[in-house]
């Protein structure tokens, strides 16, 4: 997959990243949260396009530095993402979960 397909992929996940936002601002609240159906698709398509870009991730040629910000730009989104969801309750999935949550920090840089 080329990095325009990769962006293709995830044009139009922005009113999910708003959706995000509002979900984390309602559990900060304590208000009730809506279903985390769109937010799963937007973090899948995401996840899909990182994939396909991965070469980039630890790239160091001046040629790639655009698509490795846009690598680090995806994988930010989608920890943004994942914080909105709720906390699975499965001691299992709630392993993974935080797996995930751990290198999206990593991989977007934001430490």
């Amino acid at each position: 997959m080329t990095v325009s397909a990769a962006d293709a992929l995830v044009k139009g996940t922005g009113p999910q990243m708003d959706l995000a936002r509002r979900i984390r601002m309602r559990k900060r609240l304590g208000a009730k949260l809506p279903d985390a159906g769109k937010l799963e698709n937007a973090i899948l398509s995401h996840e899909v396009a990182i994939i396909s870009m991965w070469r980039y991730a630890f790239d160091t040629s001046a040629e790639s530095r655009a698509t490795k910000a846009r690598f680090h730009a995806l994988c930010s989104d989608c920890l943004d993402l994942l914080k909105a969801l709720p906390e699975p309750e499965d001691r299992t999935e709630w392993i993974q979960h935080r797996l995930k949550v751990i290198s999206y920090a990593y991989l977007g840089e934001r430490w």
